[in-house]
C-alpha cells in the first residue's frame, strides 16, 4: 500500500520493533512513521487514532496484526499468559476496530483489514512448515499483497470475508 502513495502509521509497544519496521519501509521510498502505544490500554488506542488523523487528516485504511503466542503447553497456561494473549489477540483487534469507525463513519468512507499471523519458536516453526504444500510460510510481500487488494477500489464491494493466504494448507 506504501507503494502505491499510501502513508504508513506503525504502532508497537515495543520502540525498537516499530523502528526496524519504519526503517525497512523508509529504506524502500515509503512515507512511514512510528507511533509507540500499548494498544492493550485504550487510552493509548484513542490517542494513537487523534495523533494519526492529526498527521494525516484521515484514516482512509486500518490494517491490524498484531498477535502473541503462550510458549507454555496449554495445561500449564496460567491466567496471566491467557489474559495477556487474549488482550493483544483479541482485545486489541477489536478497539482499534471500533476506534477506526468511528472516524470513517463520520466521512463515510474507509477499509478495515484484520491480519492474522502467527508468531512460532524457530524449531516450530522449520517443523510445521514443511506441513504446507508450499513447504513454506509466505513472505511479508505475499500478506502484503493480499492486503494491499483488499483495501483498494478493486475490492469495493467485498466484505466480511476470509481468506487464507496459507499455501494450501487449509482450502475451504
Amino acid at each position: 500500500m506504501g507503494g502505491q502513495g499510501a502513508s504508513l502509521f506503525i504502532s508497537d509497544v515495543r520502540t525498537e520493533a516499530g523502528e526496524v519496521a519504519v526503517a525497512h519501509w523508509r529504506s524502500r521510498g515509503i512515507a512511514a512513521q512510528f507511533m509507540q502505544a500499548d494498544l492493550t490500554d485504550l487510552s493509548d488506542i484513542r490517542a494513537l487514532f487523534r495523533r494519526v488523523t492529526e498527521d494525516s487528516g484521515a484514516i482512509d485504511v486500518l490494517v491490524t496484526c498484531a498477535g502473541i503466542a503462550s510458549l507454555a503447553k496449554d495445561p500449564d497456561i496460567t491466567p496471566e499468559e491467557w489474559d495477556k494473549v487474549f488482550a493483544v489477540n483479541l482485545k486489541v483487534t477489536f478497539f482499534c476496530c471500533q476506534e477506526a469507525l468511528r472516524y470513517m463513519v463520520a466521512r463515510k468512507r474507509g477499509k478495515i483489514v484484520t491480519a492474522m499471523t502467527g508468531a512460532w519458536v524457530d524449531d516450530i516453526n522449520t517443523a510445521f512448515a514443511q506441513k504446507i504444500p508450499f513447504k513454506r510460510y509466505g513472505t511479508p510481500e505475499e500478506i502484503g499483497q493480499t492486503i494491499a487488494f483488499l483495501a483498494s477500489d478493486q475490492a469495493s464491494y467485498l466484505t466480511g470475508e476470509t481468506i487464507d493466504v496459507n499455501g494450501g494448507l487449509v482450502m475451504d
